[in-house]
């Protein structure tokens, strides 16, 4: 997944499945908070937490964003599960 940085309005940083390899626009830091059992991804292209977009409508609902200066509420917070192969 990649930020797609160089969009502008309401599609700037969000993140799009687009990529084959894994550049600058692809790299995330994962932050764990142990007291809540929670994730955090942020990026390294803008320095910004990755957040959902829950107050949008249409098309970019629920989108996710690197747009977070840092984590504030449920909307930068993730649970990770793991996946037999």
């Amino acid at each position: 997944m990649a930020v797609e940085k160089n969009f502008t309005g309401s599609a700037q940083n969000v993140l799009r499945a687009r990529s084959a390899g894994a550049g600058g626009w692809e790299q995330f830091v994962l932050y764990y908070n142990e007291s809540l059992d929670r994730w955090a991804l942020r990026s390294t292209l803008n320095g910004l937490f990755v957040a959902m977009e829950n107050g949008y409508t249409g098309s970019l609902q629920y989108a996710l964003r690197a747009r977070s200066t840092e984590v504030t509420g449920s909307w930068e917070e993730f649970t990770l599960y793991g996946i037999g192969a």
